[in-house]
């Protein structure tokens, strides 16, 4: 199938391959480019990615209170603080699921 790029630099993609990836209007998508080629891959769901990273800040919350009730190191809870900062930004650039 062919397409042209317009006056905007954009090339929309057939309905018909949008209906067999799953594309919804308004979705974000992956686009790479390797040997020459371009890949586009569908995002992984985004409500997926927000929940785990709400799910980590919330268990982060209640560890540190944890902690904090416990009087423990700062410096482990520095610590336990950047692992979460961590995994939300590995979970923000690499939220494929498939």
């Amino acid at each position: 199938m062919i397409r042209k790029i317009d006056k905007y630099n954009r090339v929309s993609i057939p309905r018909e391959m949008q209906k067999l990836m799953g594309l919804k209007s308004g979705q974000a998508i992956d686009i790479q480019y390797d040997d020459n080629k371009i890949i586009i891959y569908p995002r992984a769901n985004e409500t997926i990615r927000t929940f785990m990273i709400s799910e980590l800040k919330r268990y982060q919350e209640k560890l540190n209170e944890e902690m904090l009730k416990d009087n423990s190191n700062p410096e482990s809870i520095t610590l336990f603080n950047g692992l979460i900062i961590e995994l939300e930004r590995l979970l923000n650039k690499y939220d494929k699921l498939y």
